[in-house]
């Protein structure tokens, strides 16, 4: 499933005045996983639009809502890219009301991470590493409990875990990726949005590693504030 580095490509970079300034990047998109089938398969079977790009949509919406999706947002720095495990970007998820194919969602998706080099001016980059890791989706039937209604994305981490990260109904959540190159490896999905939380597992009722604390009473609309009250009061009984 993943790919090689490039060590030819690295060299050169390494070696040429082209990157000994330079800063890094990192740029993702999202794929079709290759056993699933081709794009025209998996609008079919998958209703998954944007493929080949950092922001896909996912389902088919229900009663005027959005649908769901993801968007991947890379990181830039000074120097050269992290050789250890260092945030390689985030994954923004929104969680509408759509209708699926059942859970888990059919098929995996590939998260594709690239990390390049660039000039000064950021116009010129060379890729140096890249590597892939498989996004699974678990779509929920959406019920008055904000938990039972929560949808995730979820993917393996170092160790063979799969870590789930969470987004109760109509609500958009964000999570950084904590990974290292040299293919793709994951260490952890950490949650930057309030009410937002990450399990082992996909079961948004068990074994809740990470969380966000909701903001004090006052500074959400009423009804978003109750929505994730309920959210957390559900975990904390768990």
């Amino acid at each position: 499933m993943k790919k090689q580095i490039s060590k030819a490509v690295l060299a050169v970079c390494l070696l040429s005045p082209f990157c000994a300034n330079a800063d890094f990047i990192t740029v993702g998109t999202f794929e079709w996983f290759e056993p699933a089938g081709d794009q025209a398969t998996s609008e079919a079977l998958g209703n998954v639009s944007g493929l080949g790009t950092s922001s896909i949509e996912i389902g088919v919406a229900l009663n005027g809502s959005e649908r769901n999706q993801l968007d991947f947002t890379g990181i830039s720095g000074e120097g050269d890219l992290p050789t250890d495990f260092f945030n390689i970007g985030s994954i923004t998820a929104f969680n509408g009301d759509v209708i699926y194919n059942g859970p888990p969602f059919p098929f995996p998706l590939v998260l594709d991470v690239s990390g390049q080099q660039c000039d000064d001016d950021g116009l010129n980059c060379v890729e140096v590493l890249s590597g892939q890791t498989l996004i699974y989706n678990y779509f929920t039937i959406n019920t008055d409990d904000p938990v039972e209604s929560a949808d995730s994305f979820c993917t393996e981490v170092l160790g063979g875990d799969l870590q789930c990260a969470w987004q109760f109904e109509q609500t958009t959540q964000s999570y950084d990726l904590i990974g290292q190159f040299g293919s793709l490896t994951i260490l952890d999905i950490i949650p930057t949005s309030p009410g937002a939380f990450v399990t082992i597992g996909n079961d948004p009722t068990m074994n809740v590693i990470h969380s966000v604390p909701i903001p004090e009473p006052g500074t959400l609309p009423l009804f978003g504030l109750g929505l994730l009250g309920l959210g957390l009061a559900r975990k904390k009984a768990t």
